[in-house]
């Protein structure tokens, strides 16, 4: 008992805590763009033949694709159970086979993924007494450093945020005049940015390569950039010369306004979306990244203020600060519940037990099989929370009785477990039928409920082992011996006995207004079913409200 109370422990400040469970939509996203095309040449000469391809795809089950102006967006939809990493590499092969049919305009395409772990974890809405081009520039070389630094963060956004981009304009007439081209301009820009190998440097009986790292860092780099014409190409009647990108032209830094507008309170901010990475704790990150933040700000400066838009942590330690409330109430009612009945300080000790070893049990198995701590799984918790004392009340409730009837405590145990570990056991496998099928849920459905159902089969099935084992070894050494003479009246006259006899006595007296009792309250009930919302997640406690 100790050693389970110890894992359990451990497993429970090992497990990840976050808002919702990690669901995967079965289901990838590719998005060629094709600058300039209409919805018409972007359908014929895009999306039907990545949509041809794809429907070749192992596990495809539907393809949908929308066509619009200067984009093709082709959804690929797979069936359940299927491996979304490895349809993700087939649909990048797939795209390869393919890439010489589409038209050379179309850039790359791009194959995206949903997860709930792809969510924003963190959104604040930041804004400065400066314009936001300069504060977008301070925010990429401060905060955006510091942030992607911190262990747990996978990606960081800015939405809203002017980027600065350099233009190189070239004079067609000076093109001309040099027998070049755009394109070789292009090219020789392209060179001068890339690492490339140059040969090997031998020494003795040691050879080591030499590579040529290529980077431009200011305009004055880019504008020195030579551009050689190729061999033979006519300049006014003579051979064309190499010549630099500011002969050709003028380089300068152009400001390219932000793709999305973002306010907060109607004042112009930028968005800072903060994405943590796989199998990562979203408290744990939430917490670093609130720890930099001051640091971020005062290295800033400029008055600047950050807003939190929406925050992950909070409600994931608001829940988890819940369900310990929760749990400790439930237990001390147990309690109470188990001591007014039974009299019994000792038998009130023994019950109680089964709460927290049923439950870390169910930690023990959640980190085990890599399930995060979420609203979930929390909600799992309460709900076993009420249910995993039961067993132990049963248990413990016959050996009383036994005890009471002047048998030996080690006695009682023995044999009031083993009178009752029958109907114990099956009332348990009756609730657990309930909630084990739900287990073994597929798709979006088994992503969201699976967890859940998961915590209270193994609540249950550890409160169950815990009634029939350690409950009876504790009563055995806790309850103290009772003679006989007092027990028999005490069990005749107890006060509870008092009230449910007549209840009884007057239901099995009056069987048919009992029976249309029960079955009017059954239909009554049944009729209050269209009266429920129905939705994926309630939104009424979110103090956040999206208007679309």
């Amino acid at each position: 008992m100790a050693l389970l109370f110890g894992a359990g422990i451990f497993a429970a400040t090992q497990v990840q805590q976050d808002l919702l469970p990690d669901i995967s939509v079965p289901a990838v996203i590719v998005i060629t763009p094709y600058p300039g095309a209409s919805p018409e040449i972007v359908d014929q000469q895009v999306s039907v033949p990545v949509v041809n391809a794809m429907q070749g795809v192992t596990g495809t089950d539907t393809v949908q694709s929308t066509s619009s102006q200067g984009a093709s967006l082709v959804i690929v939809l797979f069936r359940d159970g299927t491996d979304l990493k490895s349809a993700e590499q087939d649909v990048n092969s797939a795209l390869a086979r393919i890439r010489q049919l589409l038209p050379p305009q179309a850039t790359s395409s791009s194959v995206q993924t949903f997860s709930t772990n792809s969510l924003p974890i963190l959104e604040y809405a930041i804004s400065a007494n400066e314009p936001l081009g300069d504060l977008a520039g301070q925010l990429r070389a401060q905060a955006l450093p510091k942030l992607k630094g911190l262990s747990g963060v996978s990606s960081v956004v800015l939405t809203g945020a002017p980027t600065d981009e350099v233009d190189v304009t070239v004079d067609p007439t000076k093109l001309a005049a040099h027998g070049l081209t755009v394109t070789q301009v292009a090219a020789a820009l392209q060179q001068a940015s890339i690492v490339q190998s140059v040969g090997s440097l031998k020494q003795g009986s040691a050879i080591i390569p030499l590579q040529v790292s290529g980077s431009l860092t200011s305009l004055d780099q880019i504008g020195k950039v030579t551009v050689t014409p190729p061999p033979g190409a006519p300049s006014g009647g003579k051979l064309a010369a190499p010549v630099i990108i500011n002969q050709l032209g003028t380089v300068q830094v152009a400001s390219i306004p932000a793709d999305t507008i973002t306010r907060t309170n109607g004042k112009p901010s930028i968005g800072l979306q903060i994405v943590k990475g796989p199998n990562t704790n979203t408290v744990t990150v939430a917490n670093e990244v609130w720890n930099a933040l001051p640091g971020i700000e005062s290295s800033i400066g400029h008055g600047v203020r950050v807003d939190s838009i929406q925050d992950q942590a909070t409600p994931i330690t608001q829940a988890i600060g819940n369900i310990l409330r929760e749990g400790l109430l439930g237990a001390v009612f147990a309690v109470l519940v188990i001591f007014v009945f039974l009299r019994s300080a000792r038998a009130t000790v023994v019950a109680a037990i089964s709460i927290p070893l049923s439950l870390l049990v169910a930690l023990i198995v959640l980190w085990s099989q890599g399930i995060t701590l979420n609203i979930l799984t929390l909600g799992g918790m309460m709900v076993a929370i009420g249910r995993v004392v039961d067993d132990s009340i049963v248990v413990l409730e016959n050996i009383s009785r036994h005890v009471s009837e002047g048998e030996r405590p080690l006695v009682a145990a023995y044999t009031g477990a083993r009178e009752i570990i029958t109907a114990v056991a099956s009332s348990t496998a009756t609730t657990v039928a309930v909630f084990l099928p739900i287990v073994f849920l597929t798709g979006i459905a088994g992503s969201f409920f699976r967890p859940f159902a998961l915590t209270v089969v193994v609540a249950l099935l550890a409160s169950l082992v815990v009634a029939v084992t350690v409950v009876p070894l504790l009563a055995s050494r806790l309850l103290p011996a009772i003679r006989a003479e007092g027990a028999e009246r005490r069990l005749r006259w107890n006060w509870t006995q008092r009230v449910y006899v007549p209840v009884i006595q007057w239901a099995t007296g009056h069987r048919l207004l009992t029976l249309g009792a029960a079955a009017a309250f059954f239909v009554a009930s049944m009729a209050l079913i269209p009266l429920l919302r129905v939705n994926l997640l309630d939104q009424s406690s979110s103090p956040t409200f999206p208007v679309a």
